[in-house]
């Protein structure tokens, strides 16, 4: 029979996986698999967490635990607390080394991070131009069909920045060249979900008049001590090298300014939307005319 407090050690672990927050549910799993070694759901839930954080070699040793697990209960050779000892004691190990190579991190640095993003730029520009000549050339009498490579160049420029800062390499081509990258909050990958969130924020900041939040993005970078930009804060996310300079990363350490920030984000996009809403006001009462020669 399943131990009512590893039973709860499980509840309290999946209302975190609900919360998004898997780094908690882990802390509680191990808990309630420590009590109850033959808890396979707390087990499972558990490999699930490691998997949804990117950390295949934390789910294969839960797997293989699985397994030692159970076969060591069927052959019965040994005792409950050696069962669970030494699987959780890998797990715990094989997360060590990550945890120790973090205090070699550190936050990548604005100029870094912006001629990164130049050079992606151009790359996704220079990919999506190579059809539009060819169709300049097949289509010679037909300017129109040029429109549509405004949505697919928007589209290509997202899913370039999603997919590639979700990947192995977490980087996209500008920002390995540059040797920085994109994790979450406590520096791990990110899930493809928050990696488009963070690619559709930075469009959005990249396509407002003027680039104006991007060029308060960078603003924010060089000044704040966790060098996030505006997208980093609305997506939880960092930037983060291996090369060193004077702003080590630390995991959670910046948790607390992130209510401020939001704040002033959203202070900064209610006044842009008031600007830009006045000044079409203005446009339709005062009857403005823009004369094309």
């Amino acid at each position: 029979m399943t131990d009512i407090k590893a039973i709860a050690l499980k509840s309290e672990g999946d209302e975190k996986v609900r919360e998004g927050d898997y780094h908690a549910a882990i802390r509680f799993y191990l808990k309630a698999v420590q009590l109850d070694p033959r808890f396979l759901q707390a087990w499972n839930n558990l490999g699930y967490c490691f998997t949804k954080l990117g950390k295949t070699e934390e789910a294969k040793q839960v797997q293989r635990s699985i397994l030692e697990i159970n076969r060591n209960i069927e052959s019965g050779e040994v005792t409950t607390q050696d069962i669970v000892e030494k699987p959780v004691k890998d797990i715990i190990d094989l997360q060590q080394p990550k945890q120790k190579s973090k205090s070699l991190l550190y936050f990548a640095g604005a100029w870094n991070r912006w001629f990164a993003y130049i050079l992606d730029s151009l790359l996704v520009f220079g990919i999506i131009l190579i059809p539009a000549v060819l169709l300049s050339v097949w289509f010679p009498d037909n300017p129109a069909i040029f429109w549509i490579f405004i949505p697919v160049f928007l589209v290509a420029y997202w899913l370039y920045f999603a997919v590639l800062e979700a990947g192995v390499h977490q980087a996209t081509v500008g920002k390995r060249l540059l040797r920085i990258y994109v994790t979450d909050d406590e520096g791990d990958r990110l899930p493809m979900v928050r990696s488009l969130g963070r690619s559709f924020f930075k469009i959005i900041l990249t396509f407002t008049p003027f680039s104006l939040l991007t060029l308060l993005s960078g603003i924010v970078i060089s000044t704040t001590t966790h060098s996030k930009g505006l997208h980093d804060y609305l997506a939880k996310t960092l930037v983060l090298t291996r090369k060193a300079n004077d702003k080590p990363f630390s995991p959670g350490t910046h948790q607390k300014s992130s209510n401020i920030i939001y704040i002033v984000i959203i202070a900064i996009l209610l006044l842009i939307a008031f600007i830009v809403v006045a000044a079409l006001m203005a446009v339709f009462v005062l009857g403005w005319q823009v004369q094309v020669p």
